[in-house]
């Protein structure tokens, strides 16, 4: 890890050649929209082509907060970014499945490991 930026519930470092972004805090709106701004400026300024988010602090995760992230991924996608999120807890993904939300939208794993392999898959 190289450089380190951290406030707002979210800590930003540079992993290899893919960012990782870990959300320290559950994902209230003011930590999505810190979570959001951060990782937008970091993309554009390292022209990062991988996204990692470590999602394994995060306790709960309600309907706005999943779609929040949702659009998070394809406003990365569209800057050249993929997104891998790691560490959803199996309480938060029971939890999303019971709401019906599409988590086909998301890929995921549990390590930074398999998130790079993920992320450098063509």
């Amino acid at each position: 890890m190289d450089e380190r930026e951290s406030g707002g519930g979210v800590a930003i470092s540079v992993v290899e050649d893919a960012l990782l972004a870990c959300v320290q805090s559950d994902l209230r709106p003011a930590t999505m929209i810190a979570l959001q701004s951060k990782l937008l400026q970091q993309v554009t300024k390292m022209a990062a082509k991988g996204v990692m988010l470590d999602l394994s602090e995060v306790d709960a995760l309600d309907v706005d907060g999943f779609a929040a992230l949702v659009d998070l991924t394809q406003m990365l996608k569209i800057m050249g970014a993929k997104t891998v999120f790691i560490g959803f807890r199996p309480g938060v993904i029971a939890g999303l499945a019971a709401l019906d939300s599409d988590l086909s939208a998301l890929r995921g794993c549990q390590t930074i490991r398999q998130a790079l392999d993920l992320l450098h898959e063509t």
